[in-house]
């Protein structure tokens, strides 16, 4: 009788052995894969940022570009209107014989809103594309 009495006691402890060895390979195997997860999130963040970045990045460029070109229009009429003699000093004059066509030809139809001429009062003189309506 002790020697089953022995080995009951020694395959008991050999069942507890073999689960804590279970349990800890799945913990393990737990703590790995979150781990792969939160370096795939990490990755997918990163790209996620250059990406966005780059996009805001190009509109901002083609935003300014078309702003810069509108000036220098505006400023070549400017220009023109001052030294025609038949021009006067009104800045109704100035802003007369500017194409629109011309004066918006880097605006791009994607990516921002309307690109809008105003008087010194805040009136809207030329604008990209028909503005909203209201004030």
């Amino acid at each position: 009788m002790k020697a089953s009495r022995w080995l009951k006691s020694r395959l008991l402890l050999l069942s507890w052995a073999i689960a804590l060895g279970i349990g800890a390979l799945v913990v393990s195997q737990l703590l790995e894969s979150r781990s792969a997860i939160w370096q795939r999130a990490q990755a997918t963040n990163t790209n996620l940022l250059f990406t966005v970045s780059h996009v805001l990045e190009r509109t901002l460029e083609g935003a300014d570009h078309a702003i810069l070109h509108s000036v220098d229009v505006l400023e070549r009429a400017a220009h023109m209107a001052a030294t025609d003699p038949l021009g006067g000093d009104r800045p109704a004059g100035v802003l007369s014989g500017v194409d629109t066509e011309l004066l918006f030809a880097a605006v791009s139809s994607d990516g921002y809103g309307i690109q809008l001429v105003l008087d010194p009062n805040g009136r809207v003189v030329f604008s990209s594309r028909p503005p909203p309506p209201g004030e």
